[in-house]
């Protein structure tokens, strides 16, 4: 398993972990215009993974979902992972969850947000940042770092804004993150293995 990616702060486990965890990112566009067409794309991306840890894995673990809950990409990968693999979900904050939610204009939007907040095995929040997009970027980063594969709802075209998609699958991408990338424009998939998906099929322990 690659250990590229572990910042200065972690260190390699002195013995193997008792509990298994693969982990999947998610990061992508708020606004899907064509939503049934990219669940069902999500759900062909989740099986792939399945299906290719059960075939070089022999050993049982449990899928984990790392998403901030951002409207869209973020709510409609989690919402996918959980009915095809069973798996967790760690919800990743950007700021103070009161004041996140405030970026969330409907009513329904919020309790979208909170059904899915209440089924987190686990809320982390990334530390203060300078500005609330720094925040988002950070938040970003903090999936890519700490997932085995991303998966990214995107057009294709450069962010918009600090912390955005494209910037968030560039960052994936230097750090040789495996990467399945959504069209959001027609729903194709490409993939790209990065250090290699192959190389990283060691379910790794609770992050």
């Amino acid at each position: 398993m690659s250990t590229s990616r572990r910042t200065s702060t972690e260190r390699a486990d002195p013995k193997p972990v008792s509990s298994t965890r693969f982990f999947i990112g998610v990061t992508g566009a708020r606004t899907l215009t064509n939503a049934p067409l990219l669940g069902s794309r999500i759900e062909s991306v989740l099986a792939r993974i399945g299906d290719e840890l059960q075939r070089r894995s022999a050993v049982p673990g449990r899928y984990v979902i790392l998403s901030p809950l951002a409207e869209g990409a973020d709510r409609l990968v989690a919402r996918k992972g959980i009915e095809v693999l069973d798996a967790q979900l760690v919800v990743v904050l950007p700021l103070d969850e009161n004041d996140y939610v405030d970026d969330f204009e409907t009513s329904e939007s919020k309790a979208e947000f909170n059904e899915l907040r209440a089924r987190a095995h686990r809320v982390t929040q990334v530390e203060p940042a300078t500005s609330r997009a720094a925040a988002y970027e950070m938040a970003g980063r903090y999936v890519v770092d700490h997932c085995d594969v991303l998966i990214a709802l995107w057009d294709g075209e450069p962010a918009s804004g600090r912390g955005g998609t494209a910037e968030i699958v560039s960052y994936a991408r230097r750090l040789g993150c495996p990467l399945f990338w959504i069209s959001t424009e027609d729903g194709g998939i490409s993939e790209e293995l990065g250090s290699g998906l192959s190389l990283r099929l060691e379910f790794r322990g609770e992050r």
